[in-house]
């Protein structure tokens, strides 16, 4: 892929500003070429979820399509049923910045791939913080898109999961966002949007040269929840607010409301689902 790279490069003919960039996937999506493990031992014979991938998924082929050089998988937690990161079947991932202390899961590989420099970009998925934690733990950038926004193509029993990118910068999130997220009518989830009529909403911002103007920009922030952080944290938000401000944004405090039925509805929900499916993938291979 490096090799296909520089030959455009040097014949000038580039395929986009992600030609030649490495990008790193959670175990979890399909990669030509590579077996898929979820999280589980490369040993074991417990192959419920085990797969070997003959083709790409949508979303690891939009970017080897821009010429992105897509590295592999990244270690996740097993099943991805824990925020902690660490994986005892690979004994690994932990912090980049410190061997004693957690990464994060669980797209806890991915996250330690952009923090320690390996890639610029990574792929994790996210369906109760597996994105926004490992990010935040390794003070990275990382968006977990909305459920359906970005179409990928592995079956899985959940209404929760979404992929998100993971990056050094909001604008290298943006950029990957925007291929992740592009609508495809055809697929299953723009028809689940609106029946494929005309897919998720597409993200707004197109001229990443002037991400500095955010003059058209409305962002909604939630006072009550900052406000219940601790003292240092909460300042860090508004000076993160005042920033983006100083922008032209134009801030909105909002409410939401019934948060704590929220909260046991998503428990309700993540609990049930991942329930289904490893109770089926164990009824299927008992002695696994």
């Amino acid at each position: 892929q490096a090799y296909e790279s520089d030959r455009r490069f040097a014949e000038g003919k580039s395929l986009s500003i992600l030609d030649g960039v490495p990008i790193a996937v959670k175990d979890t999506l399909n990669v030509t070429g590579h077996t898929i493990y979820w999280g589980q031992s490369p040993l074991s014979q417990f192959d419920a979820f085990v797969r070997h991938a003959e083709s790409d998924d949508i979303l690891v082929r939009r970017f080897r399509e821009l010429g992105a050089i897509i590295v592999g998988l990244t270690i996740m937690t097993e099943g991805g049923t824990t925020p902690g990161g660490f994986n005892s079947h690979f004994q690994g991932p932990v912090s980049p910045y410190s061997w004693n202390r957690f990464s994060g899961g669980s797209s806890a590989g991915s996250a330690v791939a952009v923090a320690t420099g390996l890639v610029p970009v990574a792929i994790g998925f996210d369906s109760g913080g597996s994105v926004r934690l490992p990010s935040s733990m390794s003070g990275l950038h990382g968006l977990a898109a909305s459920f359906a926004h970005c179409p990928f193509d592995y079956e899985i029993d959940s209404t929760l999961i979404k992929p998100g990118p993971i990056a050094a910068s909001s604008a290298d999130v943006a950029i990957a966002y925007a291929v992740m997220c592009r609508t495809e009518l055809s697929h299953f989830y723009s028809k689940l949007y609106d029946g494929g009529v005309e897919g998720p909403p597409q993200a707004h911002l197109t001229n990443y040269e002037k991400i500095q103007d955010l003059s058209d920009v409305r962002i909604g922030i939630f006072p009550a929840y900052f406000n219940a952080s601790d003292d240092h944290i909460r300042q860090r938000v508004y000076d993160a607010v005042a920033f983006l401000q100083r922008r032209g944004a134009t801030i909105v405090p909002i409410k939401i409301p019934h948060l704590r039925a929220s909260n046991l509805a998503h428990g309700l929900k993540i609990l049930s689902e991942y329930a289904m499916a490893f109770d089926r993938a164990f009824h299927s291979n008992p002695s696994g």
